[in-house]
């Protein structure tokens, strides 16, 4: 079966009447002129708005859009003791930015970190709604670490710490968790670390809970034999290359969803849904008979709303499309 899926993070902000309400209120509150419920109330204003605008598009797996997030490291490091928060890092090689967490102590799980705004997005929610944790290999890659002296074990650490959070998350109706682990691309010997901080992370989730490795901002080319073992249901890949990832799919047996980022996220050209729609066709022997999401390459924050909604837009598109052909 062939559908659409955003990946995790939607414009906040657009050119739009009405699209500047959350950055002002983040610049009012920054002032004391409106409170942290104030605040709140906007963020659940826009997150409503986003979702409606996904679902519009016709995405069949919808995100809260990460409204709420200003990075994609500090939410989760802030909910959890031990961090602390520093300055400013490029967020690989974006335009975005990301304040760089630093442990000081053990990674300790508090309280639910991401429930609240979940149940909140998923009230608002007409189709699946995909909660999105920042994984534990990755937010051990891009911290500080001044506790533990080794990466494995402060990913494992941290692993330990998040899994109460994704257990929190099932126990509040979230069907489809997608663990963010993009850091892998770029450091694709640090596998084994992955590995077992993920299995960890995985542990003890019910078995109605489809979790999905989200990788993005590269490709896996080289570590699909690798990727395609571990313990999740879906695989979330970039495939922007014919000679990358997607050209690995037809070498490997397996038997995962896959979540295909197809669309270039950081490229306001939109795609040909024919290609693409072609580009499946040829593929057919190796997507038939498991679940596929037609997907963005990444978060869609680096572009305009208007030209984000339309690549959702597109994937929507493409997925009915290809999904007749499959017929």
């Amino acid at each position: 079966m062939l559908r659409s899926a955003a990946v995790n993070s939607y414009p906040r902000v657009g050119d739009r009447g009405g699209q500047q309400k959350l950055r002002a209120a983040i610049a009012h509150h920054d002032t004391g002129a409106i409170s942290d419920e104030e605040l709140r109330a906007v963020a659940d204003e826009i997150t409503a708005e986003v979702i409606a605008e996904q679902e519009r598009a016709g995405i069949d797996l919808v995100t809260d859009g990460q409204v709420r997030w200003d990075d994609s490291l500090a939410p989760i490091a802030r909910g959890l003791a031990g961090f602390e928060i520093a300055g400013l890092l490029r967020w690989f090689d974006t335009n975005t930015y990301y304040r760089q967490p630093v442990a000081t102590g053990p990674i300790e799980w508090r309280r639910p970190i991401l429930v609240r705004d979940f149940e909140f997005a998923r009230s608002r929610a007409t189709r699946t709604l995909k909660a999105v944790v920042t994984g534990p290999y990755t937010l051990a890659k891009l911290s500080i670490d001044r506790h533990y002296g080794k990466l494995g074990d402060f990913a494992m650490a941290i692993a330990r710490a998040l899994r109460s959070e994704v257990q929190a998350l099932a126990s509040a109706g979230a069907t489809f968790i997608q663990i963010d682990e993009p850091a892998i691309t770029r450091n694709k010997k640090d596998f084994p670390i992955l590995a077992e901080a993920l299995a960890v992370l995985v542990d003890g989730l019910p078995k109605t809970t489809c979790t999905c490795l989200g990788t993005y901002l590269g490709e896996l080319a080289g570590l699909f034999a690798d990727v395609v073992d571990l313990p999740v249901d879906v695989l979330g890949i970039e495939c922007l290359r014919r000679d990358g990832t997607w050209s690995e799919l037809r070498k490997h047996s397996f038997s995962k969803g896959l979540q295909l980022g197809l669309l270039d996220a950081r490229n306001t050209r939109l795609e040909d849904p024919s290609d693409v729609v072609e580009r499946l066709v040829e593929m057919r022997t190796v997507l038939r008979g498991r679940d596929v999401w037609i997907a963005p390459s990444a978060g869609l924050e680096f572009l305009p709303r208007e030209t984000a909604f339309r690549k959702l837009e597109c994937a929507a598109e493409i997925a009915r499309r290809a999904q007749e052909r499959f017929a």
